[in-house]
């Protein structure tokens, strides 16, 4: 195939078929530049189809993150209120004698009194925002959302601690 373009241009050039050259020419052009675009976009396609599939990898990871800390929440949120109702029967019992069977009730539920704090699972976010790779996501409010992650926790935590 190369040797017939090759003989076909040689043949014009001495021919003195500058016009058919020229056409044979600006054709060649147009097929190398129509096959390089078919290749960028090829490139493009497989490229966004690779960043599709590290977003999906990437939220999976972070729901599964979110599943734990709802699951690690409500149970904390169970011993909280067992210790509110500790504390509520503790309130019932004053005023209370060393000797009385308050004290002893009392002491009872002094014990089942947990001062526990939620710690959430957030490695998944904190290596997507500090990789970079929370580009790859591509709803802008999840985007702003998960890197205001970080602000939210310490504030949640705050109030906790309050």
């Amino acid at each position: 195939m190369i040797k017939f373009f090759r003989e076909f241009r040689q043949n014009s050039l001495m021919e003195n078929k500058t016009g058919k050259y020229l056409k044979y020419a600006i054709g060649e052009i147009v097929l190398v530049v129509i096959g390089i675009l078919i290749a960028l976009s090829i490139n493009n396609w497989n490229d966004n189809r690779k960043d599709r599939i590290s977003e999906r990898k990437l939220l999976d990871n972070i729901h599964r993150d979110f599943v734990q800390n709802k699951v690690g929440f409500d149970s904390l949120k169970a011993i909280h209120y067992r210790a509110l109702d500790g504390l509520n029967k503790l309130v019932d019992l004053f005023p209370l004698n060393t000797d009385s069977l308050k004290y002893e009730a009392y002491k009872e539920y002094n014990l089942n009194i947990k001062g526990m704090t939620y710690d959430p699972y957030s490695s998944s976010i904190e290596s997507v925002v500090n990789s970079n790779a929370i580009q790859l996501i591509q709803d802008e409010n999840l985007q702003k959302y998960l890197v205001s992650w970080k602000d939210v926790f310490h504030d949640y935590k705050e109030d906790e601690n309050v």
